[in-house]
């Protein structure tokens, strides 16, 4: 199922909720095997549920998360989050703790998990800051988790530029520039800045 259109849709297809109504949206950006999707909607705090992951390896296990709450509308793009529609390379982590393949990245200069920067694989990438500009209001619920490995400072600094940071209601974000080498402390330090004055920040561990 695709949710990106040319212009702002009344509704989104197969959600059944129209864009007139205050919509209550969880986007788990990087689900990796869907444990923390599967405690959201446990929690009930959502009534809406997006999930990104772009290793193929995992599709299967948000059908197990679809087959547990079948009433529950649940979306899931094997896309990577990303600043660009297209394809992008996936470079694999090739050691990892509890989630499959943790550590797996869009960006070079991973300095843990053992990254093969060799052997890309080639995976679909989505605009999320265009993503969210579609599909979204401002006056929607919308609360983001993203731990996707590096990638999040492209991605974020370019939801502050277009604007559609504001969009957001609360955003749980694990930072990686401690495991980059070519995210500098003064790039995190300014995006952490711009970030806690726009929206409510929660750091994901």
């Amino acid at each position: 199922m695709s949710f990106q259109t040319k212009q702002r849709p009344r509704a989104i297809t197969g959600c059944g909720e129209t864009l007139a109504r205050r919509r209550t949206v969880f986007v788990d950006c990087g689900s990796n095997t869907c444990r923390v999707l599967s405690d959201r909607i446990e929690r009930g705090l959502e009534t809406e549920f997006f999930a990104f992951e772009p290793q193929p390896d995992l599709v299967a296990h948000v059908e197990d998360v679809r087959r547990k709450h079948p009433s529950v509308p649940i979306h899931f793009l094997n896309k990577a989050v990303w600043v660009h529609d297209g394809t992008v390379n996936f470079y694999l982590a090739t050691h990892w703790g509890p989630n499959y393949k943790g550590g797996s990245t869009l960006v070079e200069g991973k300095t843990t998990n053992q990254v093969d920067y060799s052997h890309p694989i080639t995976v679909e990438s989505i605009d999320f800051s265009r993503w969210i500009r579609l599909n979204f209001r401002k006056e929607d619920h919308l609360v983001i988790k993203m731990d996707i490995e590096g990638a999040e400072y492209a991605v974020l600094e370019k939801m502050v530029a277009e604007g559609t940071i504001d969009y957001v209601t609360e955003l749980m974000v694990e930072f990686h520039s401690q495991k980059n080498e070519t995210i500098s402390q003064e790039r995190h330090d300014a995006l952490m800045r711009t970030l806690k004055s726009r929206v409510v920040l929660l750091e994901w561990q």
